[in-house]
């Protein structure tokens, strides 16, 4: 005869496998070793004719990673995964943290960086849409509700790095 308490044995086990998976994969991915060193990488970077030395400036704290993102200068693509030429994330650094990206060839482009505090790889908003964690565009256009023109944050790469100096916005 099966006893009562050892009949929901099975069950449990399965339960508690399945929350064990789920809280595994809710913690942020801060490995270190998935991340770019980034002293390295944008020295070796900034020897590259097209390259992009974006220096992110307020960064308000040394929590989670900063992401860059490289995009065509296309307003319908812009921020959507169809425009993005390259992502770059790297461990924050409390003031200012430097990243590196190469363009394919010479145009002109936009750069959209944020400060992903919690490491989660999402650009967090609350109910209402506001950002939760800082951004920044290329050219630094000034705060409005909604995207900037493109007009304001196209930038030119041609036969040489350029530095693009990029300041957060908490709100």
């Amino acid at each position: 005869m099966v006893r009562p308490q050892h009949r929901f044995a099975p069950a449990l086990i399965a339960l508690i496998v399945l929350a064990a998976d789920l809280d595994a994969r809710a913690q942020p991915v801060t490995d270190p070793a998935t991340l770019v060193t980034p002293e390295a990488e944008v020295e070796a970077c900034k020897k590259n004719g097209r390259a992009i030395h974006i220096v992110v400036e307020n960064v308000r704290n040394a929590e989670g990673i900063v992401t860059a993102e490289l995009y065509v200068d296309r307003k319908a693509v812009f921020l959507k995964k169809a425009g993005r030429l390259m992502r770059m994330r790297v461990l924050a650094a409390q003031g200012r943290t430097e990243l590196c990206l190469v363009a394919p060839e010479a145009g002109d482009y936009t750069v959209a960086v944020f400060h992903d505090e919690d490491a989660d790889k999402k650009f967090n908003r609350d109910f209402f849409g506001i950002p939760t964690e800082g951004y920044g565009f290329s050219n630094n256009p000034g705060f409005r509700f909604g995207l900037p023109e493109m007009e304001e944050i196209r930038f030119a790469v041609e036969d040489g790095p350029i530095t693009l100096p990029i300041t957060l916005t908490y709100l």
